[in-house]
């Protein structure tokens, strides 16, 4: 699976582009070393053609730091918008 930070274009976005962690605890230690701690969640975006991914939108306590291209098995997804975009995260 593979994860992209969340960026003002897609193409700085795609610049970003690494291979996750093979479990979802690898994958919340991995983002929250990258950007803070907090309840790790997985929101369904859609197909998006321009990258041809499924997207899946990752969330840390409501805010998006960025996009998968799949999720965990048995990770809870939700379908519904949750998320906020609160600038860029990732210069940390």
């Amino acid at each position: 699976m593979l994860f992209r930070s969340h960026k003002e274009f897609l193409s700085d976005s795609m610049k970003t582009v690494v291979e996750t962690p093979q479990g979802f605890n690898e994958f919340k230690e991995f983002v929250s070393n990258k950007f803070f701690l907090g309840e790790v969640k997985f929101s369904y975006i859609g197909y998006d053609v321009r990258n041809n991914w499924d997207t899946y939108c990752v969330l840390i306590n409501d805010v998006i730091i960025g996009f998968t291209n799949g999720i965990f098995p048995d990770v809870e997804v939700s379908y519904k918008w949750t998320g906020r975009f609160i600038g860029n995260l990732s210069n940390r």
